[in-house]
This record gives C-alpha cells, structure tokens and sequence, in this order.
C-alpha cells in the first residue's frame, strides 16, 4: 500500500472509530466538503488528530496546519503527505 493510500485508509478508520460514524452512515468519503458536513467539535478533532499521529507514526503540529487543510479528504491526505517529509 502507498503512503497516500495509507493515510487515507488511516482518516477513514479515525473517523469511523471516534467520530462515530458508520460505515451504515454511508459516508461519502469522496464529498468535497466531507469535515464540514461531519460537524467535529474541538475535543473529537484533537482525538482525530493524536489517533493519526499514533497510527501513521508522524508528528502534528497544529501550527503547521490551516482551516483549509481540513475541507475534505484530498486536502487533509496532502497536508500530512506534507507533514511527514
């Protein structure tokens, strides 16, 4: 598995496991307003967060982050392909 492939599977499995949402929910992994649309407060967004740091073994740093990182799947899979080079 590629490391894009990766961090995808790992957002998918970080929302379904502490985010709550099923896999019955038919999230659409691919919708391009996908963060907005699941509504996280800032306590499930810092567990989103340290849940992708343990299983993709990288360090986030919120400084290192923008809001537009977040809009959907492609933004935040780039972000953290830029976080760990």
């Amino acid at each position: 598995m590629d490391k894009e492939m990766e961090i995808q599977v790992s957002i998918q499995e970080a929302i379904i496991n502490l985010i709550g949402k099923s896999v019955n929910e038919q999230v659409d992994w691919n919708d391009p307003e996908l963060f907005a649309k699941l509504d996280i407060d800032s306590a499930t967004m810092i567990e989103f967060l340290l849940y992708l740091e343990e299983k993709l073994d990288i360090s986030i740093r919120v400084e290192d982050m923008a809001p537009e990182d977040f809009i959907n799947m492609r933004t935040l899979t780039e972000c953290l392909l830029r976080l760990e080079s």
